[in-house]
């Protein structure tokens, strides 16, 4: 049996072909002519909202009727629904685990960057201290054995 797709979106109120084919805003002349507290509807457009919503009702009712009757798309269905809720699921726990990646190379940097000013300070302290001592050294009369120094 031949199935033709379902019409989502071409129902009567959504102004493409139906009774209300109305483009724009067909409330806008009502609700502008109004007094702000009463809306005067005229009997032909409650007519035509209620022929509407019941054509609503029968595609509704005929594309149920259309599940019913084929087990294997209801079953198709839920293996679709199980499957985007395990993508869903998936993707969160992959964004998760991005953010926490991004925040771990996030640390490793601050901690890089700490050490790396730590490494400068300590060379400065060293400089120093091998100022100092060559000053030191060069206090001692000449006859002192000086030890070697390593660098």
């Amino acid at each position: 049996q031949a199935h033709s797709p379902p019409r989502v979106g071409l129902g009567p109120t959504y102004g493409r072909g139906g009774e209300l084919g109305v483009e724009g805003d067909p409330w806008k002349a009502l609700l502008d002519s109004s007094d702000g507290e009463f809306v005067a509807v005229p009997a032909a457009t409650l007519q035509r909202l209620r022929r509407a919503g019941e054509a609503q009702l029968a595609e509704i009712e005929a594309l149920r009727a259309e599940l019913a009757s084929e087990p294997e798309l209801r079953a198709d269905i839920v293996r679709l629904e199980a499957q985007l809720a395990e993508l869903e699921s998936s993707s969160v726990l992959a964004a998760n685990e991005a953010e926490l990646r991004r925040q771990e190379a996030e640390n490793l940097d601050l901690e890089s960057s700490r050490l790396r000013s730590q490494l400068q300070a300590l060379e400065r302290r060293r400089d120093a201290l091998r100022e100092e001592v060559e000053l030191m050294e060069s206090w001692l009369p000449d006859s002192v054995a000086l030890p070697t120094s390593k660098s």
